[in-house]
């Protein structure tokens, strides 16, 4: 009867294991950075759908003048954290930005008129990894490490 394993048997435990983590490790080392991501798209995608309407129903029904409008108005933002310098950062009631980190951050700005301009800053590391999430999920492509959109929530 024998007691514990040969070395050929350890070796090759060994072996599947490195060959899992290969393949597995890939697919974890950016989840932190999707899910950021995912926050950008899920605050443009927001804007895009829900934004038109929040428009309408602040100045039809509301009564309001497309400058008494503000990103406020039209986007409900919890602050940011200030001991993480990520999240939601507000300047005033039509500025607001999300940041992933210091060099990347997606600006919501009401420019008074019914109009909303996104512009996007991504630099720093992985970068590239960034930028082409959101070129394939929002279709913005980038100059300079930099995005400007305007959405026209009068005509949506």
């Amino acid at each position: 009867m024998r007691k514990g394993f040969t070395l050929i048997e350890l070796i090759f435990v060994i072996v599947v294991i490195g060959i899992l983590s290969v393949v597995a490790l890939p697919k974890f080392t950016n989840l932190k950075q999707n899910a950021e991501v995912s926050n950008m798209v899920k605050a443009y995608t927001a804007l895009m759908t829900s934004g038109p309407s929040s428009y309408l129903n602040a100045t039809e029904l509301n009564g309001l003048t497309a400058d008494e409008v503000s990103m406020e108005t039209l986007m409900k933002i919890s602050p940011i954290n200030p001991n993480t310098g990520k999240g939601w950062w507000k300047n005033n009631e039509d500025y607001f930005r999300y940041y992933i980190d210091n060099a990347k951050y997606m600006q919501f700005r009401y420019l008074n008129n019914g109009q909303v301009q996104v512009f996007t800053y991504i630099a720093g590391t992985n970068k590239d990894d960034v930028q082409n999430s959101l070129n394939r999920k929002l279709g913005l492509t980038f100059s300079n490490d930099r995005n400007t959109t305007t959405i026209d929530l009068a005509t949506e």
